[in-house]
């Protein structure tokens, strides 16, 4: 199915009937995530808060988490707290 094209979906039943319409996917978070992990791998010290990076890519806190975690390996944290260990090492 396209992305914005709107389908019905046959009702259950006389009460319930839906229209829905499928939307494409951001591929831009994805790349906002990188800008972001290279930012952390760059510069592990900086204080960057969750808050922080959810608002560079303009999404909630939970699914910038979901999605770095998904891209990555570690929630955006885990991820900073191993750079700044390979850093001092």
């Amino acid at each position: 199915m396209e992305p914005d094209l709107p389908h019905s979906i046959e009702p259950v039943s006389d009460y319930y009937s839906m229209i829905t319409t499928c939307i494409p996917r951001n591929e831009d978070i994805a790349k906002e995530l990188d800008v972001i992990k290279k930012e952390i791998i760059g510069n592990p010290e900086l204080e960057l808060s969750i808050a922080d990076m959810s608002e560079k890519v303009h999404v909630s806190s939970c699914h910038m988490i979901r999605k770095f975690s998904v891209e990555n390996g570690l929630t955006p944290h885990k991820f900073q707290m191993q750079c700044r260990v390979r850093k001092a090492q």
